[in-house]
């Protein structure tokens, strides 16, 4: 059975990746897989690709011209917060 990722297993691990991923897209024009997956801490970039896909189809990020990615308004805006409380 072939194991999977340390990055999958990790849930501190994964949440920090796409914390990365989306600082890296909040913040500059565009960006590459390649480029995207160095800021995240060198992972795979088929783990990058896994979560700009996701991404996409929520309306975060769009395609642009020769594979670089770039954030939409919405991945951009500064969304505020409510904490709930469980009680």
């Amino acid at each position: 059975m072939k194991a999977l990722p340390e990055c999958r297993r990790d849930g501190h691990h994964r949440a920090q990746v796409v914390k990365l991923i989306v600082n890296r897209l909040r913040f500059t024009t565009s960006c590459s897989i390649q480029t995207l997956a160095y800021a995240a801490g060198n992972v795979p970039e088929r783990v990058v690709r896994r979560v700009i896909t996701r991404f996409a189809v929520r309306g975060l990020v769009r395609n642009e011209t020769n594979g670089y990615w770039s954030a939409t308004g919405a991945l951009k805006a500064d969304a505020e917060v409510a904490t709930c409380s469980a009680d």
